[in-house]
C-alpha cells in the first residue's frame, strides 16, 4: 500500500439554499444526488446539512464549508496485478475496485438571520454575508479578545449557527461568536480526531478502476 501525506485546507462560502449548491460544496456526484433525492441514501456527519432548509422567507442564510485532507492511500501496481476475486467475476456483482482513498474531515456551519417586516431583507443578507466571510480574518487577529466594532457586535448577536461535522465537538456552536471560536480550533480538532480514531481519519473520496483493468491476464 502506497501512503503519503496530503495536507490541504479548503474553505468555501455559499448564500444559496438549493440542493444543487449544497451538493456542489460537498462535491456530490449527480448519481449520488439522485439517490439522495430518491431516499436511497442516508446521509450523516457534515452531509446532514443537505436536509437542512430555510423555514421562512424572512430567513437569510450563508453557509461556510471547511475541508481538511490529511493523507492519500492507494494500491500499488503490483497489488493491482495480483488482484483476483472469482466469486465477484462469476456473479458479476460489481464492475470496479477501489484503488485509492483520500482521508480527512469536513465541517459545515450554517449561519441564519431572520429579518422583521420593517427591515430591508437585502440589506440583512448583505450584512450576514460580510460577517460570515470575516470569520477567517477575525480568527487570525490574535490570541486575545476578538476586535469588533459596536456595529459588528450588534449584527453578530442576531446571527444563529447550526453545525454539521465529521467529528464530535463537546458542544456544537449555536451563535456567531461560538462558531468563531470553533473555527479557530478546527485544525486542532481535526488533528485530535485523526490521532484518536482507529481509522486515523475519515475517507472523503475514493478512486476506482474497472475490474478488467486490474485483471488482465489473471483469468482465462
Amino acid at each position: 500500500m502506497d501512503s503519503r501525506s496530503q495536507l490541504m485546507t479548503d474553505l468555501k462560502f455559499s448564500s444559496s439554499d438549493s440542493l444543487s449548491s449544497k451538493s456542489s460544496l460537498l462535491d456530490v456526484s449527480a448519481s449520488l444526488k439522485a439517490s439522495f433525492l430518491g431516499g436511497l441514501v442516508e446521509v450523516g456527519g457534515s452531509a446532514k446539512f443537505l436536509r437542512d432548509t430555510k423555514s421562512s422567507n424572512q430567513q437569510s442564510r450563508v453557509t461556510m464549508y471547511y475541508k481538511e485532507t490529511t493523507r492519500f492511500e492507494q494500491l500499488t501496481m503490483s497489488q493491482l496485478g495480483q488482484f483476483t476475486n472469482p466469486q465477484v467475476f462469476d456473479q458479476k456483482t460489481a464492475t470496479h475496485v477501489v484503488t485509492g482513498v483520500l482521508y480527512g474531515a469536513q465541517a459545515v456551519m450554517m449561519f441564519d438571520r431572520t429579518s422583521s417586516e420593517e427591515e430591508n431583507k437585502q440589506e440583512i443578507e448583505g450584512q450576514l454575508n460580510v460577517m460570515v466571510k470575516k470569520i477567517p480574518l477575525f480568527s487570525i487577529e490574535g490570541k486575545g479578545a476578538i476586535k469588533m466594532t459596536d456595529g459588528e457586535k450588534k449584527v453578530a448577536e442576531s446571527i444563529a449557527c447550526t453545525f454539521y461535522g465529521d467529528f464530535r465537538l463537546e458542544q456544537n456552536p449555536t451563535t456567531y461568536m461560538e462558531a468563531l471560536e470553533v473555527y479557530k480550533k478546527l485544525p486542532t480538532i481535526e488533528g485530535e480526531s485523526t490521532e484518536c480514531s482507529s481509522s486515523k481519519s475519515l475517507a472523503l473520496s475514493s478512486f476506482s478502476t474497472g475490474y478488467k483493468s486490474c485483471t488482465v491476464g489473471e483469468r482465462n
